[in-house]
Protein backbone atom coordinates (compact mmCIF):
# COMPACT_ATOMS: atom_id res chain seq x y z
CA UNK A 1 0.00 0.00 0.00
CA UNK A 2 1.27 3.39 -0.91
CA UNK A 3 0.16 4.96 2.39
CA UNK A 4 2.54 2.82 4.43
CA UNK A 5 5.37 3.24 1.90
CA UNK A 6 4.89 7.02 1.91
CA UNK A 7 4.78 7.11 5.71
CA UNK A 8 8.07 5.22 5.82
CA UNK A 9 9.73 8.06 3.89
CA UNK A 10 8.89 10.56 6.66
CA UNK A 11 11.78 11.28 9.06
CA UNK A 12 9.90 10.13 12.18
CA UNK A 13 8.89 6.81 10.57
CA UNK A 14 11.99 5.86 8.59
CA UNK A 15 14.66 3.26 9.32
CA UNK A 16 16.90 5.66 11.25
CA UNK A 17 13.98 6.31 13.65
CA UNK A 18 13.70 2.59 14.37
CA UNK A 19 10.92 1.68 11.91
CA UNK A 20 11.15 -1.10 9.35
CA UNK A 21 8.83 -1.69 6.40
CA UNK A 22 7.47 -5.24 6.31
CA UNK A 23 5.11 -7.24 4.17
CA UNK A 24 2.88 -9.85 5.73
CA UNK A 25 1.54 -12.50 3.43
CA UNK A 26 0.71 -16.17 3.45
CA UNK A 27 -2.50 -16.06 5.50
CA UNK A 28 -5.24 -17.52 3.32
CA UNK A 29 -8.97 -17.58 3.91
CA UNK A 30 -11.97 -18.66 1.91
CA UNK A 31 -13.74 -15.76 0.25
CA UNK A 32 -17.50 -16.04 0.58
CA UNK A 33 -18.32 -12.45 -0.35
CA UNK A 34 -16.80 -9.91 -2.71
CA UNK A 35 -17.81 -6.25 -2.51
CA UNK A 36 -20.54 -7.24 -0.04
CA UNK A 37 -22.14 -9.77 -2.40
CA UNK A 38 -21.97 -13.57 -2.09
CA UNK A 39 -19.61 -15.16 -4.61
CA UNK A 40 -20.87 -17.87 -6.94
CA UNK A 41 -18.08 -20.23 -5.95
CA UNK A 42 -16.00 -19.97 -2.81
CA UNK A 43 -12.38 -19.18 -3.57
CA UNK A 44 -9.18 -19.08 -1.58
CA UNK A 45 -7.95 -15.56 -0.94
CA UNK A 46 -4.51 -14.52 0.31
CA UNK A 47 -4.33 -11.52 2.61
CA UNK A 48 -1.33 -9.28 1.92
CA UNK A 49 -0.62 -6.38 4.24
CA UNK A 50 2.22 -3.88 4.35
CA UNK A 51 3.07 -2.50 7.76
CA UNK A 52 5.68 -0.58 9.71
CA UNK A 53 7.14 -2.12 12.85
CA UNK A 54 9.21 -0.23 15.37
CA UNK A 55 12.11 -1.82 17.25
CA UNK A 56 10.01 -1.59 20.44
CA UNK A 57 7.25 -3.68 18.84
CA UNK A 58 4.70 -1.02 17.85
CA UNK A 59 2.96 -1.64 14.51
CA UNK A 60 1.34 0.74 12.03
CA UNK A 61 -0.81 -0.55 9.19
CA UNK A 62 -3.90 0.52 7.32
CA UNK A 63 -6.97 -1.08 5.82
CA UNK A 64 -8.93 1.16 3.44
CA UNK A 65 -12.14 -0.87 3.15
CA UNK A 66 -13.12 -1.71 6.75
CA UNK A 67 -12.29 -1.25 10.40
CA UNK A 68 -10.86 -4.74 10.48
CA UNK A 69 -10.69 -7.68 8.10
CA UNK A 70 -9.69 -11.28 8.69
CA UNK A 71 -6.15 -10.71 7.41
CA UNK A 72 -5.72 -7.71 9.69
CA UNK A 73 -7.00 -9.66 12.67
CA UNK A 74 -4.60 -12.51 11.89
CA UNK A 75 -1.78 -10.00 11.58
CA UNK A 76 -2.71 -8.55 14.98
CA UNK A 77 -2.55 -12.01 16.53
CA UNK A 78 0.80 -12.91 14.95
CA UNK A 79 2.67 -9.60 15.21
CA UNK A 80 1.35 -8.14 18.47
CA UNK A 81 -0.80 -10.36 20.65
CA UNK A 82 1.13 -13.63 20.49
CA UNK A 83 4.59 -12.05 21.03
CA UNK A 84 3.17 -10.01 23.93
CA UNK A 85 1.66 -13.14 25.51
CA UNK A 86 4.92 -15.08 25.15
CA UNK A 87 6.79 -12.22 26.81
CA UNK A 88 4.29 -12.14 29.70
CA UNK A 89 4.78 -15.84 30.34
CA UNK A 90 8.57 -15.70 30.26
CA UNK A 91 8.85 -12.54 32.38
CA UNK A 92 6.31 -13.61 35.03
CA UNK A 93 7.70 -13.13 38.53
CA UNK A 94 4.59 -13.99 40.52
CA UNK A 95 4.48 -16.50 43.36
CA UNK A 96 3.13 -19.33 41.22
CA UNK A 97 3.57 -20.47 37.66
CA UNK A 98 0.88 -19.72 35.13
CA UNK A 99 -1.76 -22.38 35.67
CA UNK A 100 -2.79 -22.24 32.04
CA UNK A 101 -0.46 -21.24 29.24
CA UNK A 102 -3.35 -20.08 27.07
CA UNK A 103 -4.74 -16.57 26.66
CA UNK A 104 -8.45 -15.74 26.63
CA UNK A 105 -9.43 -13.23 23.94
CA UNK A 106 -12.98 -11.89 23.97
CA UNK A 107 -14.29 -10.34 20.74
CA UNK A 108 -17.54 -9.08 19.32
CA UNK A 109 -19.50 -11.13 16.81
CA UNK A 110 -18.00 -9.57 13.68
CA UNK A 111 -17.63 -12.14 10.92
CA UNK A 112 -13.92 -11.29 10.51
CA UNK A 113 -13.28 -12.86 13.92
CA UNK A 114 -15.02 -16.12 13.01
CA UNK A 115 -13.07 -17.38 9.99
CA UNK A 116 -12.18 -21.06 10.21
CA UNK A 117 -8.54 -20.24 9.41
CA UNK A 118 -8.37 -17.99 12.48
CA UNK A 119 -9.35 -20.87 14.74
CA UNK A 120 -6.28 -22.79 13.57
CA UNK A 121 -4.08 -19.74 14.08
CA UNK A 122 -5.45 -19.20 17.60
CA UNK A 123 -4.74 -22.83 18.51
CA UNK A 124 -1.16 -22.51 17.24
CA UNK A 125 -0.58 -19.48 19.49
CA UNK A 126 -2.41 -20.81 22.56
CA UNK A 127 -5.28 -18.33 22.34
CA UNK A 128 -8.84 -19.18 23.34
CA UNK A 129 -11.38 -17.07 21.46
CA UNK A 130 -14.78 -16.34 22.96
CA UNK A 131 -17.49 -14.02 21.70
CA UNK A 132 -19.66 -11.48 23.43
CA UNK A 133 -23.42 -11.99 23.24
CA UNK A 134 -24.98 -10.32 20.17
CA UNK A 135 -25.53 -6.54 20.35
CA UNK A 136 -23.27 -6.04 23.38
CA UNK A 137 -20.50 -3.97 21.81
CA UNK A 138 -22.51 -0.75 22.05
CA UNK A 139 -22.49 -1.17 25.85
CA UNK A 140 -18.88 -2.24 26.23
CA UNK A 141 -16.75 -0.35 23.72
CA UNK A 142 -15.11 2.79 25.14
CA UNK A 143 -15.82 4.88 22.04
CA UNK A 144 -19.49 3.97 22.19
CA UNK A 145 -19.68 4.64 25.92
CA UNK A 146 -17.74 7.92 26.04
CA UNK A 147 -18.12 9.69 22.70
CA UNK A 148 -21.28 8.24 21.17
CA UNK A 149 -22.91 8.03 24.61
CA UNK A 150 -22.65 11.80 25.03
CA UNK A 151 -24.08 12.39 21.58
CA UNK A 152 -26.99 10.10 22.38
CA UNK A 153 -27.66 11.95 25.65
CA UNK A 154 -27.83 15.26 23.78
CA UNK A 155 -30.12 13.76 21.12
CA UNK A 156 -32.43 12.24 23.71
CA UNK A 157 -32.61 15.56 25.55
CA UNK A 158 -33.54 17.38 22.36
CA UNK A 159 -36.19 14.81 21.51
CA UNK A 160 -37.58 15.02 25.04
CA UNK A 161 -37.83 18.80 24.87
CA UNK A 162 -39.48 18.56 21.45
CA UNK A 163 -41.99 16.02 22.75
CA UNK A 164 -42.75 18.24 25.77
CA UNK A 165 -43.41 21.21 23.44
CA UNK A 166 -45.70 19.08 21.29
CA UNK A 167 -47.64 17.93 24.33
CA UNK A 168 -47.90 21.44 25.78
CA UNK A 169 -48.59 23.34 22.56
CA UNK A 170 -50.31 20.72 20.50
CA UNK A 171 -48.05 21.51 17.51
CA UNK A 172 -44.65 20.53 16.21
CA UNK A 173 -41.70 22.84 16.45
CA UNK A 174 -38.94 22.21 13.93
CA UNK A 175 -36.36 24.17 15.92
CA UNK A 176 -35.09 22.07 18.75
CA UNK A 177 -32.46 23.44 21.07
Amino acid sequence: MRVIHNLHTEPVFNTSAGWSLKKREGFKTTRRKKNGQPVQQEEEFEHVRWYLQHVDGHVITCQPKAWMDTGGFAMYIQTLLSPWWQKQQTSWTGPDEFLDKRLLLVCDNASVHKADELKKLMDQHGIILRFLPPNMTQWLQPLDRVVCGLIKIVQHGRRGRQLARICNNGSRSKNVS
